[in-house]
């Protein structure tokens, strides 16, 4: 601020002033005065230093080498000059005190004929100037006391901004995941303790080189598709080669890529997030291998007693009783419900490891569906439930996996029989759509609720409130999407509750499988 004639004017822009170390505690305003002649500083000392909420000391230099002298001390808290007739010689005494006293806030007195001087000065170093006919010392005091206010802010802010820093640094110094700041070069700036433990990297040893010879096995595209993207990347599992921790199966972690931005949105770097996850992986596999190899030890006894309840029940071994009949098909439905989750099983395994065992053939839609019905019947009977078909005579031929649409047509058929009350209609009905077929399950069940409806090909979906323990294992839905998608089709569900529901597939008469003649 600047005061002329008893107001009070704008002082030296913000961004001009530097940081300075003072006492800034309100409690006492120490001023160190360098008068040039005209002022009285006897007078000066006298309207600052008497009845003031806050005690006024002043030191009177004579001279710039004095000044010089009592800032080596650093008990100083405003500097007040006078401006000399010459204004060279002002600013030259503005700017080597603000060289030997950054911090320290610079008030420059000057006449209202040298006004000018007071102007220059704020280009020199000074914080404001003061412009008067009168000395007034109520308003020389609120400039002296706003500066040290002031700084008293920026102090506390400052400490403030240390202490987030400090309390920034600890928390990247342990953290449990490996912390890089990288240039847009791609040379590392800075990395935390927990990234150079997992290479057995040497803190000291690693700044300025290119994150990709620390790390063989990143690339600069990784980098560059963060730039492309504009947005943070995350890869899961990715395998980094051996490490001192991880010789033999090498270390596999999940990254994050993001770039760091100027506040005019240019890239000026990246941060890098390593997360070790090799013993999760581990873990991870170690119970897919088990479920497979239970699966697999459980598909053939399961298979066998299949076959075995079928011929008893057909009377391939003789006639039975229609109570042992009835006892045998519950059996058969258990141990064919069982078999089923055991192939979903196997096939979930086998669709997670990239594996595709779908032979396409030339398909006969009419025939699959009546091969269906067939097998469920028993079950629907069973359940009091009716099975019909509807199936139009022109169906084309469609490129599939027999075996891949026969187990979604039987897992939707016998979840609808599960879901439909006594003395209900279960449909299967297949249409011509366009130049493929549409396949439709529709049971007079419960219906499904609309907010379920998104969830129910998840992987593991599960009825809400089902129990835990349940025998559903959730992947039935979820198979029977991968298995249509992976013919290029698709299938959805339309229900509401209370009017039964409705799994509708549709497929293509020819795809493009990626086979080269």
């Amino acid at each position: 601020m600047k005061l002329k004639q008893g107001r009070l004017y704008t002082e030296r822009p913000a961004h001009m002033t530097n940081l300075y170390e003072t006492t800034a505690d309100m409690n006492v305003i120490n001023v160190l005065l360098l008068p040039g002649g005209s002022l009285d500083s006897a007078k000066i000392r006298q309207v600052l230093e008497k009845g003031r909420t806050v005690p006024v000391f002043i030191d009177c230099a004579n001279t710039v080498p004095d000044a010089l002298q009592t800032l080596t001390r650093g008990k100083t808290d405003v500097i007040l000059i006078e401006a000399q007739r010459q204004p060279t010689e002002t600013l030259d005494a503005v700017l080597k005190l603000q060289v030997q006293a950054p911090g320290v806030p610079i008030i420059t007195l000057c006449s209202p004929e040298n006004e000018h001087v007071g102007i220059d000065s704020l280009n020199w170093g000074a914080q404001q100037f003061l412009v008067w006919k009168n000395l007034d010392g109520d308003l020389l005091f609120e400039a002296l006391s706003g500066c040290v206010e002031r700084r008293r802010v920026q102090k506390y802010e400052q400490k403030q901004l240390e202490s987030e820093r400090e309390t920034v640094q600890q928390i990247l110094e342990c953290a449990p995941v490996g912390i890089v700041r990288i240039s847009r070069e791609l040379k590392v700036k800075d990395a935390n303790p927990a990234f150079c433990n997992l290479f057995g990297l040497k803190h000291e040893k690693i700044a300025n080189k290119h994150i990709c010879v620390l790390v063989s096995a990143l690339t600069p595209g990784q980098f560059h598709e963060a730039i492309a993207e504009d947005n943070p990347i995350e890869i899961n599992g990715y395998h980094l080669g051996p490490t001192p921790n991880h010789q033999e199966s090498g270390l596999y972690c999940d990254l994050i890529i993001w770039p760091v931005k100027s506040t005019e949105s240019v890239v000026t770097g990246f941060v890098l997030i390593i997360k070790d996850v090799t013993d999760r992986l581990k873990v991870s596999q170690q119970r897919d291998e088990f479920i497979t190899a239970l699966a697999h030890d459980l598909k053939v006894p399961l298979a066998g007693a299949e076959r075995f309840l079928e011929s008893v029940l057909n009377g391939s071994l003789g006639e039975i009783a229609p109570q042992l009949a009835d006892a045998l098909m519950t059996l058969r439905r258990s141990n064919k419900h069982m078999l089923w989750m055991v192939q979903n099983l196997l096939l979930t395994y086998q669709e997670q490891e990239g594996i595709q065992l779908f032979f396409m053939e030339a398909m006969n839609v009419k025939e699959v569906v009546e091969e269906c019905l067939q097998e469920l019947k028993p079950f629907a009977s069973a359940a009091k439930v009716e099975l019909a078909s509807e199936i139009d005579d022109d169906l084309p031929m469609i490129l599939a996996d027999r075996i891949g649409i026969r187990r979604v047509l039987i897992n939707l058929t016998d979840n609808a029989i599960k879901a439909s009350p006594a003395d209900s209609k279960i449909s299967l009905i297949a249409n011509r759509a366009g130049s493929g077929v549409c396949i439709l399950v529709k049971d007079q069940g419960k219906g499904i609720a609309s907010e379920v409806i998104p969830t129910l090909f998840k992987r593991f979906w599960k009825e809400p409130g089902e129990s835990k323990s349940s025998s559903n294992t959730g992947l039935g839905l979820y198979v029977c999407k991968r298995i249509i998608e992976a013919h290029g089709g698709k299938i959805r569900c339309q229900s509401r509750l209370g009017e039964g529901a409705s799994f509708i597939i549709n497929l293509s008469a020819t795809v493009d499988f990626g086979v080269d003649d």
